[in-house]
This record gives structure tokens, C-alpha cells and sequence, in this order.
């Protein structure tokens, strides 16, 4: 007998076991937390617990872990800025080529950007970027308070809640049911129990 994933689990008899499809469980593995490993991900499991809301619900919890290099990190972490911020394809442009040379300064919360330093840092990942472009990149990021202008020229301020040099990002996505669906089930209920 051996323990994984804090579950007691029983071993069949006299055979050599290469999968945990293999494995008899003496109790249920899923009503604890449960880390899945695969070739670059590690997920976690957890099972549901009630959240501090009005409605006391329950809640499923599914977090990755994925370890990457710094080239991949950099495409992850902007596609996923890309989508919680509806950056349009010259936001996401400009902002690729910020984060890739905030990457390579040491601290501090501005950046030098003018269209030929966008134009040399676009190249290194093999892309193009015209003035047009930049300049209305630049127009959305200002708008979505990405970056601010500073008094200086050419020198933008970052926002170090999006804008980091770390080795790590953390992006939650919460699904929650609409609340006009949640009501017409409860009507539903009430009608099925009055009529049963």
C-alpha cells in the first residue's frame, strides 16, 4: 500500500503496475486535491469549496502550472494580455515588442519607445512593424493604461501590474452561470416540488 496524491491507494497483487489506470483507490482520489502531471503542464484539481458570497456556492477550482523558456513565457504571457485586455492585432503588436524590451532592463518603471526602436525590436522576432501601426498601437495602449506618457520624449511609464520582468504570471478566469438562468432553475424547482 502506498499513498499519492494524499489518497491511500492498494497495489494488485503480484503485477508490476506502469499507469495510475492501474492503481485501486481504497477511497475516492477526487474529493481531495489532485495534481496531474503530463509532459509540460501540472494541473491541480481541487474540489469544490464554498466561496464567501452571498449565495454560498460552490466552486471547482482547475489551475495549470506550465514551465517554459523566456522566448515561449513571452508569447504566453502577451497572448493572454491580448485577451483579458481585447487588445486589438496593432495592441498586441506594440505590446509584444514593449514587454520584449522591458525584458532586458533591470528594474525601473519606464521605457524608452519611439517608432525605430519598435522597428529594431520587431525585427529581432523576425516581424515588421510600420509607423502606421505603431502609432495606433501606441494610441491603445495609452488608452487601456498600459503605458502613460511622461514629460520627457519618448519615455513612456509602464504599468507594473502588466508590464514585468518576472518569471511568473498567474491569469484567473472565474464561469459563472447567468443570474436570469440561476432564477428560472429555482422557478423550476418550486414548481416541481408544489406539483410532485
Amino acid at each position: 500500500m502506498t499513498k499519492k496524491n494524499n489518497v491511500e491507494i492498494l497495489h494488485k497483487e503480484k503485477t508490476n503496475i506502469e499507469n495510475d489506470s492501474e492503481i485501486e483507490h481504497k477511497k475516492n482520489p477526487f474529493v481531495f486535491n489532485m495534481s496531474i502531471d503530463t509532459k509540460k503542464k501540472k494541473l491541480t484539481v481541487d474540489r469544490g469549496s464554498e466561496v464567501e458570497t452571498e449565495e454560498g456556492v460552490f466552486t471547482t477550482t482547475i489551475s495549470q502550472i506550465q514551465e517554459v523558456d523566456r522566448e515561449e513565457f513571452l508569447k504566453i504571457f502577451t497572448g493572454q494580455i491580448k485577451f483579458y485586455f481585447d487588445l486589438s492585432q496593432t495592441g498586441f503588436k506594440l505590446f509584444f515588442i514593449i514587454m520584449g524590451l522591458y525584458q532586458k532592463q533591470i528594474g525601473g518603471d519606464e521605457i524608452y519607445l519611439n517608432f525605430e526602436t519598435a522597428k529594431e525590436e520587431a525585427e529581432k522576432y523576425e516581424s515588421a512593424i510600420s509607423k502606421a501601426v505603431y502609432y495606433r498601437g501606441l494610441k491603445e495602449l495609452l488608452e487601456k493604461k498600459m503605458i502613460a506618457k511622461s514629460v520627457k520624449r519618448y519615455i513612456f511609464y509602464i504599468n507594473p501590474a502588466i508590464i514585468f520582468n518576472g518569471d511568473r504570471a498567474r491569469f484567473v478566469k472565474e464561469i459563472k452561470i447567468k443570474e436570469e438562468e440561476k432564477q428560472q432553475e429555482e422557478n423550476l424547482k418550486i414548481l416541481r416540488s408544489k406539483y410532485a
